[in-house]
């Protein structure tokens, strides 16, 4: 949905809605923080951060208790390849951090989708879109969308996995990408930090990891 004439967008937030963090970490450029922690926000900022912590829910009504998150700058989803190259590497990074077999088993304990990615971007969206009615019927009672005279409301457009869009608005749920997702107590981005911190690493096994996960994103 483009933006009308004189419509800006706020600044971007991208999320690891199931990696969570206690500190501040630094992944390349990034400084991923927990939704937690808004302090070095603006008034704007940390209001979004707060309304996108509120929508991120694992499964039925239970809500994630924290994420980890990045500022960007503003972005205009409709206008601009989302596709950021570094993002997407560190992305990358994680999912093939957390997706390796277990030693001991053999198998695979976290799935791409543990390390999956939203970007967030704060602009007007549609009701049509951010609240559809049609052959629905709401499962519990929501607050009216007080849309003004192109039936937009303040929201966020997004991107899920830099592929999937979306839209959502205040009090909005947004569910992982794949009907199961665990939270463990291993879930943190510190093991990204570890490899991305890990030249070696760096320079053979993170571009085999991007160029695996940029081809399974290519998959229909």
């Amino acid at each position: 949905m483009a933006l009308r004439p004189g419509e800006t967008p706020g600044r971007a937030i991208a999320v690891f809605p199931f990696l969570k963090t206690t500190d501040p970490i630094q992944l390349g450029s990034f400084t991923f923080r927990s939704t937690d922690d808004t302090s070095n926000l603006g008034s704007d900022d940390a209001t979004h951060v707060r309304e996108i912590a509120d929508m991120l829910f694992m499964k039925d009504d239970l809500r994630i208790r924290s994420a980890s998150y990045a500022m960007l700058p503003p972005i205009d989803l409709d206008a601009t390849d989302p596709g950021f190259p570094e993002l997407e590497n560190i992305q990358a990074i994680a999912a093939y951090c957390y997706s390796a077999p277990r030693h001991t088993f053999g198998d695979i304990f976290f799935h791409f989708e543990e390390a999956s990615l939203a970007i967030f971007s704060p602009q007007p969206v549609t009701t049509f879109l951010a609240r559809p009615d049609h052959h629905v019927v709401p499962a519990t009672e929501a607050a009216p969308l007080n849309a003004d005279e192109w039936h937009q409301v303040p929201g966020y457009a997004g991107r899920y996995n830099f592929r999937q869009p979306f839209w959502v608005t205040k009090g909005s749920r947004l569910y992982p990408p794949v009907p199961h997702i665990a939270l463990y107590r291993l879930t943190a981005l510190s093991c990204c930090r570890c490899q991305l911190d890990n030249q070696n690493f760096c320079n053979s096994a993170a571009h085999r990891a991007i160029s695996t996960v940029n081809w399974t994103r290519a998959l229909p």
